[in-house]
C-alpha cells in the first residue's frame, strides 16, 4: 500500500496571516498549514472513554449510611442503596467510563505546529543637538512634549534622511539590528520635529533668577525649587 507524500509545510515568512493597523501592537495564533496529523488520543487510547475517577472503573461505590456502616439496627433499610452495601456512581451513570475530556469521545486528537505571531512598534528618540548651558532642560523632559513637525517619511523601508544623514542612519540600524532574523519589518516612518526651547531671566525679591519655557505645551522648567511662591507670567 502506498501513501502519497503530503506537501511540505510553507516557509514561515510565505504565510498570510494578515496585517494589523500599521503601528498598533496585537498577537495571533494560527495553525501552520499543511503540519496537520490525525492521531490516537493519547489520554483514551482511542477508545473515546476513560476510566470513571469516582467509582475507578467499577460503576458503584460503597454506601457511607449508618445501616450498611451497621451503626444503627440491621432490620432498618438504607433507602439510598436498598440494603446492598452499594450505590450506583452519579457521575459515570454506573457505566464505569466517562467520555474522554481531550478527544470528547472520538478517540482521535489532531496534532498540528501553531505559528505565534507578535506585531510590536519599536520607538526610538534622539535629540539632536542640545544645549550644553548648565541650566539647559533634561532631554527626558523634552521628549515629553510636542514641537513643530519639520519631516516625516512613512514607508516600508525608510532611508537616511536629508540634513540629518548621521542621526537617521544610526536609528534605522539599530532597529534592524533589533530585529533580527525572527523579525520582518512591515513599515518605517521617521519624524523630525522642532521643540521650542526659550531661556527666560527674571528678577525677585532682589534675586535674578531663571528658567526654560519648552514645547508647545509652554512647560516651564527650573533647576530652583521655589517655596511659597505665587507669581504671573504671561508667555506670549
Amino acid at each position: 500500500m502506498e501513501v502519497p507524500e503530503r506537501d511540505p509545510p510553507p516557509q514561515l515568512w510565505d504565510i498570510d496571516v494578515g496585517t494589523p493597523k500599521m503601528f498598533h501592537e496585537g498577537s495571533k495564533k494560527f495553525a501552520l498549514p499543511r503540519s496537520g496529523e490525525v492521531k490516537m488520543c493519547h489520554k483514551c487510547g482511542g477508545r473515546g472513554r476513560c476510566k470513571c475517577s469516582r467509582c475507578g472503573g467499577s460503576g458503584q461505590f460503597r454506601c457511607r449510611c449508618s445501616s450498611c456502616n451497621r451503626q444503627k439496627s440491621r432490620n432498618k433499610r438504607c433507602p439510598a442503596c436498598s440494603g446492598s452495601g452499594r450505590r450506583r456512581c452519579s457521575k459515570c451513570s454506573g457505566r464505569g467510563r466517562r467520555i474522554c475530556i481531550s478527544c470528547k469521545g472520538e478517540g482521535r486528537l489532531l496534532y498540528y505546529q501553531q505559528l505565534a505571531v507578535n506585531w510590536k512598534t519599536l520607538r526610538s528618540e534622539v535629540v539632536s543637538d542640545p544645549p550644553e548651558q548648565e541650566s539647559s532642560v533634561p532631554l527626558i523632559l523634552l521628549q515629553k512634549v510636542t514641537g513643530e513637525v519639520l519631516t516625516m517619511d512613512d514607508d516600508a523601508t525608510v532611508h537616511p534622511l536629508a540634513g540629518f544623514p548621521d542621526v537617521s542612519e544610526r536609528l534605522i540600524q539599530d532597529h534592524r539590528n533589533k530585529c533580527g532574523p525572527s523579525c520582518h519589518i512591515l513599515r518605517q516612518r521617521q519624524t523630525v520635529e522642532m521643540i521650542p526651547v526659550a531661556h527666560v531671566q527674571y528678577g525677585y525679591s532682589g534675586k535674578n533668577l531663571s528658567c526654560h519655557v519648552y514645547g508647545t505645551e509652554r512647560r516651564v522648567y527650573t533647576k530652583r525649587r521655589l517655596h511659597n511662591l505665587t507669581f504671573g507670567c504671561s508667555i506670549m
